[in-house]
Order: C-alpha cells, then sequence, then structure tokens
C-alpha cells in the first residue's frame, strides 16, 4: 500500500508539472468570421483582418506560458472625422472578461489597449466599457486566433463616404523603448496602432487601412501621435487590413 502511495504521489507531481509547463491559448485560425451589428438595417460592410508575424505570441510566466493575442477595436466615422458607430471590440476589453488583474466594477480596466476610440466615446457622451456597462453582444466577440473577416453593417444606409478606423494593441509586447520596467503596469508594453481608411459606399471596391499613427501610452492619453520609428513588433501584429464593398 506504501508503494502504491508513492506511486500515486510521483503520477500526480508529474501531472501538475506538465499543467503548470504547459502554453494555453487558442491554436491559430485564419478562417473565423465575426459577424456584428446584425440587428440592424444598413449598409453591409466587410473587413478582412490578414494576421501578421507579430500577431500571436507566447509569454512566460515560470513555468506557466499563455498565447497572447491583441485586443481590437472597429469603429466608423464621417469624412470629417467625426465619430459614427462602433462596429467590433474583442470582448475581453468590450466586456471587461479579463483573465488576470482585478478591476473595479465602475472602471475600465487595462485602458491603455484603446485609448484613442474610449477618448471618442467619451467626447460623444458614450457609455465606455466597464463591468457594469460592458458593450452588448451585438459588437462584441471573442479575440479571433489568426486572420479573421469581419462582417459588419453601417447605419443610415444612405451614407455615401466614411472613413474606417482600427485600434489595436497587443500585451507585453515590449521593446527596448517600451520596456518592462518603463510603464505604469506590467501589462503594458508597446501603444496602440490606429489604421484608417477612406471607404466609397457607392459602388463595389476594396480599401487598405493605413497606418495612421499610435496611441498614447497610458489610458489617460488620448493622443494620436506620428512618432513611430520607435514600435517594433506592433506594426506587424496584422500585415494587412482590407475594407470589401460588394
Amino acid at each position: 500500500m506504501k508503494a502504491n502511495g508513492v506511486f500515486m504521489k510521483t503520477i500526480l507531481f508529474s501531472a501538475i508539472v506538465f499543467f503548470i509547463g504547459c502554453t494555453m491559448g487558442p491554436a491559430v485560425n485564419d478562417s473565423a468570421v465575426i459577424n456584428t451589428r446584425q440587428d440592424i438595417t444598413g449598409k453591409k460592410i466587410k473587413i478582412r483582418f490578414t494576421r501578421g508575424p507579430f500577431f500571436m505570441h507566447t509569454q512566460k510566466f515560470g513555468f506557466f506560458s499563455i498565447k497572447i493575442t491583441p485586443q481590437i477595436a472597429v469603429w466608423a466615422e464621417d469624412i470629417n472625422g467625426n465619430f459614427i458607430e462602433t462596429l467590433y471590440v474583442t470582448a475581453g476589453f468590450g466586456k471587461q472578461n479579463w483573465k488576470f488583474g482585478k478591476f473595479k466594477p465602475d472602471e475600465t480596466g487595462r485602458d491603455m489597449c484603446a485609448p484613442y476610440w474610449l477618448n471618442l466615446l467619451r467626447k460623444n457622451g458614450l457609455p465606455v466599457p466597464t463591468k457594469n456597462t460592458p458593450l452588448p453582444d451585438t459588437v462584441t466577440a471573442a479575440t479571433p486566433a489568426g486572420s479573421f473577416s469581419l462582417l459588419s453593417m453601417i447605419q443610415p444606409a444612405e451614407l455615401k463616404k466614411i472613413i474606417i478606423c482600427a485600434e489595436i494593441n497587443k500585451s507585453f509586447d515590449h521593446n527596448t523603448k517600451y520596456h518592462k520596467d518603463r510603464q505604469e503596469s506590467a501589462f503594458n508594453g508597446q501603444p496602440p496602432v490606429v489604421y484608417r481608411a477612406a471607404v466609397d459606399l457607392t459602388g463595389p471596391g476594396e480599401y487598405n487601412l493605413q497606418l495612421a499613427g499610435r496611441s498614447g501610452e497610458t489610458g489617460s492619453d488620448s493622443g494620436l501621435y506620428s512618432d513611430l520609428e520607435t514600435l517594433t513588433t506592433a506594426k506587424n501584429i496584422f500585415s494587412e487590413i482590407t475594407v470589401i464593398i460588394e
């Protein structure tokens, strides 16, 4: 019996070591389709996100590793740059479903993920995501595990030209400029990047979003900055973002 007890303890110890030494996170999947705003009528729009070489990375915590994927906010503006509506936000940020970190139910945890978009919401008197006021299911979905297509609706349908914007950030993507000892939070790495493209809704066409700048280094900084020379992997989370009008 004693031998059996030692054997079982050995098996249990081996299982624990295996578990804490493995990597948690999704396998790459480049075929996801996300549908948002399907509860309204409007102009159909498709946005294809093609993952870049730094879309996903493995972050180690001792023997424990987690695959890190980006947080994303996508919205539409009119041709004068005025906010129209949010099209999609990853659920971790949009619903404040964070696996790590504790935040008050009325605060936006990890607001450095999309400070530029958050500021647009505040300027337009719209609620920002908190645990108490999460974004609705109609504009949120889990972070994809690779390239994906976003299918959404633009309202009002009479709009002829708009600007599609995306703010993208990945935690722990530190570099020599934005190193882990410099930031206010260990989660912070390089600041988010913002992409934009003017889109004609009146006919078929494809429009590639261009890198417009970077957001602030903290959630309290709502600016958009053009100094991109200190960014490295943040510029290659996605290799291409294309709006498709059919």
